[in-house]
């Protein structure tokens, strides 16, 4: 793997959670059901690395509510 960031945007620690700001003032007071998410595509051999830490990170962590994170 690289050492770079998968994303530009930095976490902050929250009380509730993780938060990424710009994304919570865009949706902050809308209704998250217009939140679109899609997968990021992944398709070159070389990134099977990545791709094998990201399944690792949702199995360990795609569970955990907010809060726990």
């Amino acid at each position: 793997m690289k050492n770079e960031n998968l994303i530009e945007d930095n976490f902050e620690h929250w009380d509730h959670g993780p938060v990424v700001r710009e994304i919570y003032k865009s949706y902050r007071y809308g209704d998250l059901s217009s939140f679109q998410t899609t997968e990021a595509p992944i398709s070159t051999s070389e990134d099977e690395d990545l791709k094998k830490l990201l399944n690792v990170i949702e199995f360990v962590y795609g569970e955990k509510k907010s809060e726990e994170l």
